[in-house]
């Protein structure tokens, strides 16, 4: 099993159409093989991103917005692990970037992204794959099968 960490910019993808929706709606179709995980005050990221779609001009409709948010809330309750995310884990993760350069696969979708040591991640027990925001239509989606467990 392959466990994907989503920043905020990857699910306003899931629920929101726009560039690199595709690859990501792809990634996140439902597949026993894999998982998603997120920290919890990824939900407020989102939500503030739907918000400012909504009220930017030309930006999503009220009901586009409310549905969006409903399907994430939804999602976070059935479907993926939300990480509570403590000062501690955040010093952490600041030492860390400072050896380990983290890269995302959205980046490079066939391979490349750099894990983390896995003495890193006591809450998770799958190596985690990291996918951020620069996923676009240009890139091919997702190969499951190169992806290591």
């Amino acid at each position: 099993m392959t466990t994907f960490y989503l920043d905020a910019s990857a699910w306003v993808k899931r629920y929101s159409p726009e560039r690199g929706s595709v690859w990501v709606e792809t990634l996140t179709a439902r597949s026993p093989e894999n998982s998603f995980v997120t920290a919890e005050f990824t939900m407020a990221e989102v939500a503030a991103a739907f918000a400012a779609k909504h009220r930017a001009p030309k930006g999503i409709t009220l009901q586009e917005r409310d549905d969006a948010l409903s399907d994430l809330l939804l999602d976070c309750e059935t479907r993926y692990q939300l990480v509570p995310v403590s000062r501690r884990v955040i010093e952490q993760a600041v030492d860390l970037t400072q050896n380990h350069r983290l890269e995302s696969r959205s980046r490079n979708p066939g391979g490349g992204g750099k894990r983390l040591p896995k003495s890193c991640l006591r809450q998770v027990r799958a190596s985690i794959t990291p996918v951020g925001a620069r996923c676009g239509p240009a890139q091919s989606p997702p190969d499951f099968g190169s992806l290591s467990t």
